[in-house]
């Protein structure tokens, strides 16, 4: 099982889309996903792919249930649900010790964790504390916060939250010169997996409730999608880690 979130420390950028395209591309191959949606104000993931939970982690923690209790399937074969119901931040109210529980999702080959990017960052730098690998998104369109908050996910990720940097994806692009890809891997010190260009129909799937991977004639999006799958396919399964000693790590720090 590979524990992934496409992450960073601002809103906006897209991530949510790709997660559930790259979650559809994943599936369609045979794939089993998992999905939490960690975003309980819009409920991003619940939203998109059209789902509404009953029940919540939240809820079967304080009464003491399986875990899979509160997972859901989607309308997408291969691909569940998991809705947190609670804040993530409210999460380390909770005993740390059941985040041990979290071995009970051995099932699935992919667990993507969608965060919202609040103004602290904790939702983002929590879902990077129990994540294998995170893949930051930067939206070009706002290109200059994205990159610093791209460079801040990344330090904190990858050097305190013991997650690691898998690549990043420049989303809502236009045509890019070579030096320009260059620079911001040099910057970042990542390679760039995916280049996904400005595309209205991709914008507009959200509000449409579309997965354009499984829906679309749009092999450029389509490619780029597969991009995507082919470097997280790459990705080797992590050994067991310490996920309550990295969240004991969060709540001492100053990053609450």
């Amino acid at each position: 099982m590979k524990v992934i979130t496409f992450s960073i420390a601002k809103g906006g950028t897209g991530k949510t889309i790709i997660t559930a395209n790259a979650a559809a591309a994943l599936a369609k191959k045979g794939k089993k996903i998992l999905l939490i949606d960690g975003d309980v104000g819009s409920k991003s993931l619940s939203h998109l792919l059209n789902v509404k939970s009953n029940i919540f982690l939240a809820d079967i923690i304080e009464e003491e249930r399986p875990i899979k209790d509160a997972i859901v399937n989607t309308p997408i074969e291969n691909i569940e649900l998991l809705a947190v119901g609670k804040s993530l931040a409210d999460y380390l109210k909770f005993d740390i010790n059941i985040l041990k529980r979290f071995k009970e999702l051995g099932d699935y080959d992919y667990v993507f964790i969608d965060a919202p990017s609040t103004s602290s960052g904790v939702e983002t730098y929590l879902a990077l504390g129990l994540s294998d690998y995170f893949i930051p998104v930067l939206d070009y369109t706002a290109f200059g916060p994205s990159l610093q908050g791209a460079i801040n996910t990344i330090v904190i990720g990858k050097n305190y939250l013991e997650s690691t940097p898998a690549g990043f994806i420049i989303n809502k692009a236009e045509d890019l010169p070579e030096s320009v890809i260059n620079d911001i891997k040099k910057i970042l010190g990542l390679e760039c997996i995916s280049i996904i260009h400005k595309n209205s129909l991709v914008e507009q799937s959200y509000a449409k409730k579309e997965i354009v991977y499984l829906t679309s004639s749009d092999k450029k999006f389509v490619e780029e999608i597969d991009k995507i799958v082919d470097a997280l396919e790459k990705l080797k399964e992590v050994k067991e880690r310490d996920i309550p000693k990295v969240i004991e790590k969060i709540k001492e720090s100053t990053l609450l």
